[in-house]
C-alpha cells in the first residue's frame, strides 16, 4: 500500500507541475452503478447504487491526472441480507482521443472518447465488508473509459461511463471482488 501512495504523490506532483504551464481543471459528478459479485456461499451477483466526484487536471490536449473519490451502497444484499457501503479514492491518468491535439478548448456537440486507469485504495463499511469490526480496507483499481459531450464552453455531458472496478476486500474465499461499473453525469470546467 506504501508504494501505490507513492505513485500517487508522485502523480499530483507532476500534474501539479504540468498545470502551471497549460490548461484546465474539471470537476466531474457522476451516478454510479455498481454490477458485483455474489457475497461467500451466495450463487448471485448484485448491485449497488452512488455517485462521484472526479478532479481532473489537463496537462495537456490529450492527457489529464484524475484524483476520484465515489461511494456506492446497497441494502439487503442477496443471501446475506446485509448492507454494505464502498467507498473509493483513485487517482491516475486519463487519455482523451481527440483527431486534433492543438488544444484542450472542445468544439461543441462533438463527442470526445476518453480511457483511463486509476488505483488507490477503499473503504467498505457495514454488516457484509468482511471482518467482525464492520469496516475494511483494501486495494482499489479502476480501468475503463467513456464519452464526454461538450454543450457550452463550460458543461460537458457525460452520457456513457463503464470501468471495470477491482477491490480486493477479505470474502472468505479469494478476497478478489470484480465490479463492474457503469455512469452518466456532468463535467464543469472550473477554468
Amino acid at each position: 500500500m506504501r508504494n501505490v501512495a507513492k505513485l500517487l504523490l508522485l502523480l499530483i506532483g507532476l500534474a501539479g507541475m504540468s498545470v502551471a504551464q497549460t490548461s484546465k481543471v474539471e470537476l466531474g459528478l457522476n451516478y454510479n452503478w455498481v454490477y458485483s459479485n455474489r457475497p461467500p456461499g451466495g450463487d448471485t451477483t448484485f448491485s449497488m447504487n452512488g455517485g462521484s466526484a472526479a478532479l481532473a487536471l489537463n496537462v495537456s490536449p490529450r492527457w489529464a491526472v484524475v484524483g476520484d473519490v465515489g461511494a456506492v451502497h446497497a441494502s439487503d444484499v442477496p443471501v446475506a441480507r446485509q448492507d454494505l457501503t464502498v467507498t473509493s479514492y483513485v487517482v491516475g491518468p486519463r487519455f482523451y482521443y481527440r483527431r486534433r491535439s492543438g488544444s484542450v478548448e472542445r468544439k461543441l456537440f462533438v463527442p470526445v472518447p476518453y480511457g483511463q486507469l486509476l488505483v488507490g485504495g477503499a473503504h467498505a463499511s457495514g454488516p457484509l465488508s468482511g471482518t467482525s469490526g464492520g469496516s475494511s480496507n483494501s486495494f482499489a483499481m479502476k480501468v475503463g473509459g467513456g464519452i464526454e459531450l461538450p454543450v457550452s464552453r463550460r458543461v460537458i455531458l457525460r452520457p456513457a461511463h463503464t470501468e471495470y472496478f477491482l477491490t480486493l476486500f477479505p470474502n472468505g474465499r479469494n478476497d478478489r471482488q470484480n465490479n463492474f461499473l457503469f455512469g452518466a453525469g456532468v463535467v464543469l470546467r472550473l477554468r
